[in-house]
C-alpha cells in the first residue's frame, strides 16, 4: 500500500470516530416514544420509565436541573402527572422552575418514526401532548 493511500485511510478513520461518538451523544439526548422502523422508545425515555417504575421521584425531580433538555422535558411531564395523581408534592421552587422552563426557547431533540427534529421547549408546551406522549404517560402513570 502506498504511503499516500495509508495517510488517506488513517485520516478517514480518524474523522469517522468523532462522527459515531456524536451520533451516540444525540441518541442520549433524544426524546422519542415511537422511534425507528420498529417503533420503540428512546434510551432517554427508557431511563425515565425505569425511574418511575422504581418510584425514584426525587431522582426525577433532580433532572429538572439537568443540562439535557430532554431530561428536563420528561421530568416536567412526569412530575406534573405525579402531582396530579397526588403521588408527589411539588415544592414552590419546582413549580416556579417548571413554569419557567415551559416558556424557554431551548432546543429539544426528538424523533417520530424514522425522522428526527429539534423543537423548542416552549413550543412543545404550547400545543397538546402528542398521542405517543400521552400513551407513554398513561402506561407508566395512569390517571386516577
Amino acid at each position: 500500500m502506498s504511503k499516500k493511500r495509508l495517510l488517506v485511510l488513517l485520516f478517514l478513520s480518524l474523522v469517522s470516530i468523532p462522527a459515531s461518538g456524536q451520533d451516540r451523544q444525540l441518541e442520549d439526548l433524544m426524546v422519542g416514544f415511537q422511534c425507528g422502523i420498529y417503533p420503540q422508545t428512546s434510551p432517554l425515555v427508557d431511563k425515565i420509565t425505569h425511574l418511575v417504575h422504581n418510584k425514584e421521584y426525587s431522582e426525577i425531580a433532580k433532572l429538572l436541573y439537568s443540562e439535557n433538555s430532554g431530561e428536563i422535558l420528561l421530568s416536567i411531564l412526569i412530575l406534573e402527572r405525579l402531582a396530579k395523581n397526588k403521588l408527589y408534592s411539588l415544592s414552590e421552587t419546582e413549580l416556579k422552575d417548571i413554569n419557567h422552563y415551559k416558556s424557554l426557547s431551548i432546543p429539544v431533540y426528538n424523533c417520530l418514526g424514522c425522522f428526527s427534529e429539534v423543537t423548542l421547549m416552549s413550543s412543545l408546551f404550547e400545543k397538546e401532548n402528542s398521542i405517543e406522549e400521552i400513551t407513554w404517560l398513561n402506561k407508566i402513570i395512569p390517571i386516577k
